[in-house]
């Protein structure tokens, strides 16, 4: 068979082995009287595991000064379930970084925004971060599943997490949280609608020491979407001073940032977060 008829073959075989597991998820639920595909969400855990049982759609991530292999369930499909590249590059950076520097996330309360996954807040939470894991609620089954997975290895490091939702520039949810010590933002700059609420809630959730780190895969460079990665350094900018990561990870573009210290920035976070409590 020719190569061309290797590649035309290949995603054939794929579209009717997707097409028969979910015929046959359907038919196991209709048997069993449980809701369909169609009532059920496509982040829900266990429907996942009906749907694609027999398939391997698994992850793992080694911290190897840790002895540690960090595991997570991936969406076969669905991107926003995805172990994308820049979420490897901020676990990476923080355990090498924790090596170098006494762990300086150990009893650090840490954010992850728009986790998906939630690999890095996985990874500080092995480090003995305090770690809170946040994204849309139907992310939300996703980000405890990988708890679930992984909590034995967390709790034998003394670190804590828990998953939360949280929607950028929700002002009642942010008021209940405390200021973070660390904040990670990976993959999750794309939508530009979203990018004011988002650095209003990074503004909202930090202290002068906070430190930022963010990472987005090189495919943004040049995209349609890199308007909204643009926007995001460009406004920041008043609040956070960002430079690259010490290290280059492959096909991730990675930055970490501190609160601006200048005369007026208490002013400017006063009125971005009138009335925040500290907790």
């Amino acid at each position: 068979m020719t190569q061309i008829g290797i590649r035309k073959t290949i995603p054939t075989l794929l579209f009717l082995v997707i097409t028969a597991r979910l015929d046959e998820a359907h038919k196991s639920q209709e048997s069993e009287n449980v809701p369909t595909s169609q009532e059920a969400s496509p982040f829900d855990a266990e429907y996942l595991d009906r749907v694609w049982g027999g398939l391997s759609w698994k992850r793992e991530h080694e911290m190897k000064t840790l002895n540690i292999t960090l595991h997570l369930k991936i969406h076969p499909i669905n991107p926003v379930a995805v172990l994308w590249e820049p979420a490897t590059a901020i676990a990476s950076y923080l355990e090498e970084s924790c090596e170098e520097n006494n762990n300086w996330v150990r009893g650090k309360k840490v954010l992850e925004l728009g986790a998906g996954l939630g690999l890095p807040g996985l990874a500080a939470a092995c480090l003995g971060g305090n770690v809170t894991v946040t994204d849309k609620p139907e992310l939300l089954p996703w980000l405890q599943h990988g708890i679930d997975l992984n909590l034995k290895s967390i709790q034998n490091t003394s670190g804590e997490i828990r998953a939360e939702v949280l929607i950028w520039g929700d002002d009642e949810k942010i008021r209940s949280m405390p200021r973070q010590d660390l904040i990670i933002v990976s993959e999750a700059i794309y939508d530009i609608s979203t990018v004011d609420d988002l650095i209003s809630t990074m503004v909202r959730l930090s202290h002068d020491d906070t430190t930022i780190i963010v990472s987005q895969g090189v495919w943004i460079e040049g995209s349609t979407l890199e308007g909204a990665w643009t926007k995001f350094f460009h406004d920041s900018a008043e609040y956070f001073e960002f430079s690259p990561l010490p290290v280059e990870y492959d096909d991730s573009i990675s930055f970490v940032g501190k609160v601006r210290k200048t005369s007026n920035t208490e002013e400017k976070i006063s009125e971005i977060s009138p009335g925040h409590t500290e907790l």
